[in-house]
């Protein structure tokens, strides 16, 4: 989940580093694709490795999958708690996807930056969320990942609330920086958090359905968004951003509720 960070902040700044240098976002974009036909020859070539581990046998069940095992037969979408698990991963990644995509419009219209200044800005988002990531493997030792996912949440709001305000520039910089580290422990630790949730017999499932999900949320909100801006203003970026947000509070703090609930009874 860090790495993915690394990757993430590299594609802001490369076609920063394009325009500044008066070339077309073209040679960014190409750039961009050299690097992932060459991760693509990579995965390629490594194919046989993967191949090594199909067949692992599947490791019997403990007493907390027999449990939910027990309750919970049939589709996952029956088991309780699980919509809301969804949900958080489909708003949480049209936050997170939706900075890298209209962030920088945002900040050119609204705040009066340049393009490159822009970009840049943007690519210190996903510092945020690198280094956050980073940081929270070694948080997780003293933090449960509740714990993580609730702080995660409150900084990235109120860091999102400051976008409204009429605040100096190098503020907003900072304020975008707070949003990817708060986001940062949110994704990882939601799926760590799966098995102990819902079991881990059942984890392998729900997880593929919350990887579904998270690419809904990245593929279909970010551009709904945009419909939404032309028709209004891109000056509601920050208030779609705030209740994308509030939505994945509201989401984690009912599945907590239920997850307490489950080992009381």
């Amino acid at each position: 989940h860090s790495f993915w960070g690394v990757g993430a902040t590299l594609g802001p700044l490369i076609i920063a580093l394009v325009l500044s240098n008066g070339a077309s976002w073209r040679v960014g974009y190409r750039t961009v694709s050299l690097i992932q036909l060459s991760l693509a020859a990579l995965l390629l070539v490594s194919l046989p490795i993967w191949l090594k581990h199909q067949n692992k046998s599947k490791s019997t069940l403990d007493n907390d999958d027999e449990l939910h095992e027990k309750h919970y037969k049939g589709s996952v979408f029956k088991i309780k708690g699980v919509k809301y698990a969804l949900a958080t991963f489909l708003f949480y990644c049209a936050v997170e996807l939706s900075f890298g995509l209209w962030g920088s419009s945002y900040l050119i219209q609204t705040k009066g930056l340049s393009i490159e200044t822009a970009a840049s800005w943007i690519a210190m988002y996903y510092v945020g969320i690198t280094a956050g990531r980073f940081i929270s493997g070694f948080i997780s030792f003293k933090l449960s990942n509740t714990q993580m996912i609730r702080s995660g949440i409150v900084i990235s709001l109120v860091s999102a609330i400051l976008l409204i305000l009429p605040i100096p520039n190098y503020l907003v910089f900072v304020a975008l920086m707070l949003i990817g580290l708060g986001l940062s422990p949110i994704f990882p630790a939601m799926i760590h958090e799966t098995p102990r949730r819902f079991g881990k017999n059942r984890s392998h499932d729900i997880i593929g359905y919350q990887m579904g999900f998270a690419y809904l949320g990245s593929a279909l909100l970010p551009p709904l968004f945009g419909v939404l801006a032309k028709n209004t203003t891109i000056g509601i970026y920050p208030i779609y951003i705030i209740c994308c947000l509030v939505i994945v509070l509201v989401c984690t703090e009912t599945l907590s509720y239920i997850a307490k609930s489950k080992e009381t009874i």
